[in-house]
């Protein structure tokens, strides 16, 4: 095929909104389209070439492969190389055992699979997983093992067949996709992660590339105008209007996806788009844009790690370390394995060679790392009881299924035990107020907690569409209820702030009319210990055993920047003083100080209960040292001594 520059300025058009949404970078909040842009640029270029050899019988399997292995292999292994050595060096033994067995899944080509398989509301967070960004390779090599095959199988029939059949399949993968992302979240990541609901974007640029090696590209400059820009505008919308709200992939999908083939077909000679494509800053950082997408994520990995959360400091350091990753990359590994006509060239057998010896390498150090569950390094008793906590049981303290619902549930499901015998307060919201539930007596108690919903009236979450329902159920028992005091309590962070001030306004106004209603006490969120968790949070910055260095009853704080969730509490404040019955309540104002923020606290068996288990939702010793210090004294909650509540 010849070389189209364009090709790579759309590269870069790809490659970067995706890391720049996982940078945090405002308005990039559609950014992780580019993943889906960068599958159809594949199945363009790459069934370009097996269609043409097939169809003029100059097709080798093993030339193929020796072709994905030049291009994927070398940098590949590199990054998985030096982000073993990083996290054999930082980890703690749960996120080493956890890491390789993604080096196992990459190796086997089926990453994908294993991160569908760790997905889950209470799972570790992705920014922690330093080849969590290695699924789009296990989607693509998975795809590249079947469709060569399927192109020789059906070699004999006409193309206008060829394409009837791939695009029969290819909208058969479609509405499985969107038939996924409207089902419980198990199978909604599935539809995120796996083939079937992803070769359609592939297959989108296998038949733009058939259809083009047949019947050539438009001719006509104004056509292909029109086209290209229609395809850029498309690709813009998505990369600026998407959230990680918006119900993906599914026919979302096709916005970027068909954009993106839009420019590939249109985008040709004198066009508006191609000239852009083309500007020499676009096409060097889209021959850069393998490595830049390989080296991104682990860099944001083990930051986010070590640190906690990320300020614009190491948001920047994180950018210029990637984008020297990826030029060294690039230059002294990806160039000289894909070279093939230079004398310093690496023959078909050696890099067949050099992929199995390294393929055997990983496999026999990953797999000593998983039979040892991690343990790569002696851990002190006070380690080990830190960590203790990541194995937290949280259904039965939560009461799971019946009082905190998950995301295949409706509020028809809330039990008869979520309404105590004598009920003072009724607690509504996400995971973190059911969380913050075991702190109260079950007899004073009225539960109604959902995954993922906020205590938010009209707000419609296309992520989680049972939200919206389940809320209004709420609202409507609590105009009956017999408990006068209403605790409104979130993670507040995960919601977008427009949303969040919209629909808080509503439920304060709904509430205010509610006769039924005393008080309305809105929680601010949670101090957060970062994506690693508060247990290896502590582990990491407590290495030696301090067991007995402190008594029953005393705190262990830890000290983490927390003005992300203190900006957020400004906001929630601000927007609870318009509404008399109602006062907000600063949870992290409570528990930090200018030293820190409380984590633990040593019981009467000199153990540390720890007050979360991950990176904020509370443990039960959390949630009773905090309901007692807010909601302890009956006297504060009195009419008459209103004013004595936070503001």
């Amino acid at each position: 095929m010849k070389y189209r520059s364009e090709i790579d300025g759309l590269r870069s058009i790809a490659v970067f909104p995706v890391i720049f949404y996982h940078l945090g970078f405002p308005g990039f909040s559609g950014g992780y389209v580019g993943v889906d842009i960068f599958f159809v640029i594949s199945g363009y270029l790459i069934t370009g070439l097996i269609y043409s050899e097939v169809s003029s019988g100059k097709f080798s399997i093993i030339e193929f492969y020796e072709r994905r292995a030049r291009r994927i292999i070398p940098a590949l292994f590199v990054v998985i190389f030096v982000s073993s050595l990083v996290a054999l060096n930082t980890f703690m033994p749960r996120d080493i055992l956890d890491f390789s067995q993604s080096v196992l899944g990459v190796l086997a080509f089926s990453s994908n699979i294993v991160f569908w398989k760790e997905s889950g509301y209470f799972e570790a967070a992705s920014e922690l997983k330093p080849l969590l960004h290695t699924w789009s390779l296990g989607v693509e090599e998975q795809y590249y093992i079947l469709f060569p095959l399927f192109l020789l199988f059906f070699r004999q029939i006409k193309a206008g067949r060829l394409l009837l059949l791939l695009f029969m399949f290819l909208m058969a993968s479609l509405f499985i996709s969107e038939w996924a992302v409207r089902q419980r979240e198990y199978i909604s990541t599935a539809g995120y992660f796996l083939l079937p609901s992803r070769a359609w974007e592939l297959l989108l640029g296998s038949l733009l590339a058939i259809i083009e090696y047949r019947h050539g590209a438009a001719p006509s400059l104004k056509v292909n105008q029109v086209g290209s820009i229609v395809g850029l505008i498309f690709i813009m919308i998505s990369i600026f209007t998407f959230t990680e709200h918006t119900s993906f992939p599914g026919f979302n999908a096709l916005l970027p996806t068909v954009g993106a083939a839009l420019i590939l077909f249109f985008a040709r000679e004198s066009t508006f788009v191609l000239s852009i494509l083309r500007t020499k800053v676009l096409v060097f950082f889209g021959l850069l844009s393998y490595s830049l997408y390989l080296w991104h994520q682990p860099l944001i990995a083990f930051f986010s790690y070590e640190l906690g959360s990320l300020n614009q400091l190491m948001t920047v350091t994180i950018l210029l370390l990637t984008f020297a990753s990826a030029f060294l990359s690039w230059k002294f590994i990806e160039t000289p394995f894909r070279s093939r006509t230079s004398g310093n060239s690496f023959s078909r057998r050696q890099i067949f060679a050099y992929t199995g010896v390294g393929t055997l390498f990983f496999l026999i150090g990953a797999g000593y790392l998983v039979s040892t569950q991690g343990q790569v390094i002696q851990l002190s008793d006070t380690q080990r009881e830190f960590l203790v906590w990541d194995q937290y049981d949280q259904s039965e303290a939560y009461r799971v299924g019946t009082c905190f619902l998950m995301h295949s549930q409706s509020s028809e499901d809330f039990g008869v035990e979520c309404v105590g015998d004598n009920p003072q307060f009724v607690l509504w919201g996400d995971s973190h107020a059911a969380a913050l539930s075991s702190g109260f007596k079950t007899s004073e108690l009225i539960q109604k907690t959902a995954s993922g919903c906020p205590p938010l009236a009209e707000v419609v979450l296309r992520a989680k569409p049972n939200c919206k329902s389940i809320n209004e159920a709420i609202l409507e028992e609590l105009r009956s209820t017999s408990a006068p005091i209403v605790i409104l309590h979130a993670n507040w962070l995960r919601y977008d702030e427009n949303a969040l001030m919209f629909g808080l306004a509503e439920t304060l106004r709904e509430l205010s009319t509610n006769k039924s209603v005393e008080r309305v006490i809105v929680l601010g969120g949670v101090p957060q210990w970062g994506g690693a968790g508060l247990p290896t949070r502590l582990a990491k910055d407590y290495l030696k055993d301090n067991s007995g260095e402190v008594g029953f009853m005393d705190f262990l704080t830890l000290n983490l920047d927390q003005s992300d969730v203190l900006e957020r509490d400004l906001i929630l404040s601000n927007l609870t003083a318009d509404y008399e019955k109602s006062r907000f309540l600063s949870v992290t104002e409570e528990l930090c100080n200018s030293t820190g923020c409380n984590a633990a606290v040593k019981n009467a068996e000199s153990k540390w209960d720890l007050f979360a288990w991950d990176y904020g939702h509370l443990t039960q010793a959390g949630a009773l040292h905090l309901v007692s210090r807010l909601f302890g004294s009956k006297e504060v909650l009195a009419a008459s001594n209103i004013n004595k509540l936070h503001h």
